[in-house]
């Protein structure tokens, strides 16, 4: 007879085969539909009457506020008094379709789960409407923050889905206990948890980008010597002389203009968040936090000078570097993920407090 552990064993490795099972035809079903649903008359024709509801709503809700704003039908675009945009390409329709494959797929509880659905198709609808709200308004000075608060948002419905799914299968509740089993020694959230710290996190980063450095002038003030400080160091040294004037350093007729968002405040915040989520000794989460705070400031120096010189030395037209800064921005979130892999890999579990005999 076959002993009971091995046949527990046995049923909860059928049950992480099933999961994995889910989760990949999840996935295959998603790239079909991605790749292959949209050649289809009828997939237009829903783009198209989706379309017009948001269209059709943003033109009333428009109407109760007093703003003029129309739909125009035939081009698919959002017309007012100062300007017009198409709203075809940021309908998102990808996120019905993953909500759909979560909830249908193997489902459970079928009532409860189209309620589930009616409330993802609902509220994925008001973001929607709420997405080209903001393009009517048109105000730069806070449109890339609530625009990235609008993509969280719809993350974070598919989220509540999955967690609700979840629940629904033994299976795959019995996987996310196992994964976090292999958490817990390593950080202070479950796998759930997880997912929706980093859904939140570029909406809280964004923030103290777009908030914190502009409202604390005395802190960007700070930041901004420091690191045109050590910006002019490199290229002093490189043999370049510049000119530094307020946020700005200058290189012949070619400039790079340090402001409040490009600071790296909301980078260095979620390096220090990412640190104390760790299971580590406080004090190695705070010489380390410390350490790569330097590392970032120094990193965010080296990347104006490479702007600078880039565009000095291939004499690249000015209206062009915003191209280059967005661009440069990517390869921050890299070196945290170095930085995180090689405190977890060797500065962890340091002991700074061992006594010396």
């Amino acid at each position: 007879m076959k002993k009971l552990s091995d046949i527990k064993k046995n049923s909860l490795s059928k049950n992480y085969a099933f999961s994995f099972l889910a989760l990949g035809l999840i996935l295959l079903l998603y790239l079909c539909a991605r790749d292959f649903i949209p050649s289809f008359n009828f997939y237009k024709e829903i783009v198209e009457f989706y379309a017009v509801a948001v269209g059709k709503s943003i033109e009333i809700m428009a109407s109760f506020s007093g703003t003029l704003v129309a739909y125009n039908s035939q081009s698919f675009s959002i017309v007012t008094s100062e300007h017009s945009f198409n709203i075809i390409s940021h309908l998102a329709i990808k996120f019905y379709i993953i909500a759909f494959l979560i909830l249908y797929l193997f489902p459970r509880k079928l009532l409860k789960t189209t309620l589930y659905f009616l409330f993802a198709v609902l509220a994925l609808f008001v973001i929607s409407v709420s997405r080209y709200s903001i393009d009517i308004n048109n105000n730069p000075e806070y449109k890339d923050f609530f625009l990235i608060l609008i993509y969280a948002s719809r993350y974070l419905i598919l989220y509540i889905l999955l967690s609700y799914k979840i629940k629904l299968h033994q299976a795959a509740d019995n996987l996310i206990i196992k994964i976090n089993s292999i958490l817990k020694d390593k950080i202070h959230l479950s796998f759930l948890n997880l997912m929706l710290f980093f859904i939140l996190l570029r909406p809280a980063l964004s923030f103290i980008d777009a908030f914190v450095a502009n409202q604390n002038l005395f802190l960007a003030e700070k930041f901004t010597k420091m690191i045109l400080w050590y910006a002019t160091g490199i290229l002093k040294l490189s043999g370049y002389s510049v000119i530094v004037t307020g946020s700005q350093i200058e290189l012949g007729n070619y400039w790079v203009y340090l402001g409040p968002p490009c600071l790296g405040l909301g980078v260095m915040t979620s390096f220090a968040v990412l640190i104390s989520i760790i299971k580590s000794q406080t004090i190695n989460k705070l010489i380390y936090t410390l350490i790569g705070w330097q590392i970032i400031i120094m990193l965010n120096a080296v990347r104006v000078v490479a702007i600078l010189l880039h565009i000095y030395l291939n004499q690249i037209p000015q209206q062009l570097i915003e191209d280059y800064h967005n661009m440069s921005n990517n390869y921050f979130y890299i070196v945290v993920l170095i930085m995180i892999v090689i405190y977890v890999r060797w500065f962890q579990n340091i002991n700074f407090r061992k006594k010396a005999i």
